[in-house]
């Protein structure tokens, strides 16, 4: 009997060994499998701050961009406003040039009819084209600018 007894508890004794051996196989199993993921998890974080990070990149670089735009566009306009106001102001001069070169005949000061009219304005356009064929050759001048 006690053989049975020591066959019975090598028996029990080992189906606790093996019974061991699996927990800790599966434990060491499990542990492996958390790690693994933690790992992973760790990946995809540091995958997604990267993103992340480029995507703010891009944003500022886009902001950068539209800001250089803008100024470029806002000097543009304000060269072409400078310039629309000089070539006004060299037409101010010019005009008031012709008006102080030319001396309206005396038959156009009282335009009664239409005849009188339309010769006085062909007159006008004439001795305008001899002004400007003038100031383009160099035998007329404009006064100096006003500062």
């Amino acid at each position: 009997m006690k053989l049975v007894f020591q066959i019975a508890g090598g028996i029990v004794l080992a189906a606790l060994i093996v019974w061991g051996i699996q927990v800790a196989v599966v434990t060491y199993v499990a542990k492996q499998a958390v790690e693994q993921m933690q790992v992973t998890i760790k990946q995809q974080q540091q995958h997604q701050i990267r993103m992340q990070q480029e995507r703010a990149r891009q944003k500022a670089v886009l902001e950068q961009q539209k800001a250089q735009r803008l100024a470029r566009e806002k000097t543009a306009r304000a060269e072409q406003q400078r310039r629309q106001r000089l070539a006004s102001q060299e037409k101010a001069r010019k005009d008031t040039a012709f008006n102080q070169w030319w001396k309206k005949p005396y038959m156009c000061e009282n335009q009664n009819d239409m005849q009188t009219l339309v010769k006085c304005s062909n007159i006008k356009a004439e001795k305008r084209a001899e002004f400007d064929q003038l100031l383009a050759s160099g035998k007329l001048t404009l006064p100096p600018r006003k500062m």
